[in-house]
């Protein structure tokens, strides 16, 4: 990821629509938006950061991010893995009901 790109896209997004305060809510890869928006922070009003990833570049990432999703192009082939029969898999490990996990988070996927 591009974390000069996302910097300055998301500062042109907050422009173009005309936006002077942000109560930021960010989760996963939304925790870069922090030092996005850092740059300007009288822009901030508030901040919700949920299980945002690190921004440390001293951060291991786990077994399945370097097996798949941090590999350049096996990342992108590997998404379609987590639709039902994936996302079983996974929830099953976390969850002692794992169907009715899936059975919530496949309409919301695409």
């Amino acid at each position: 990821m591009d974390v000069d790109l996302l910097d300055r896209w998301l500062n042109d997004l907050v422009d173009q629509l005309g936006i002077d305060r942000i109560h930021l809510v960010a989760h996963d890869w939304g925790g870069y938006a922090l030092g996005a928006l850092a740059i300007r922070p009288e822009r901030l009003a508030s901040i919700t950061a949920i299980n945002v990833l690190p921004l440390d570049g001293r951060y291991k990432w786990h077994f399945l991010a370097r097996l798949l999703w941090r590999r350049e192009m096996i990342g992108e082939l590997s998404i379609p893995l987590f639709n039902g029969p994936g996302i079983w898999v996974l929830s099953s490990r976390a969850s002692d009901s794992p169907y009715r996990i899936v059975e919530h988070i496949k309409p919301h996927l695409d």
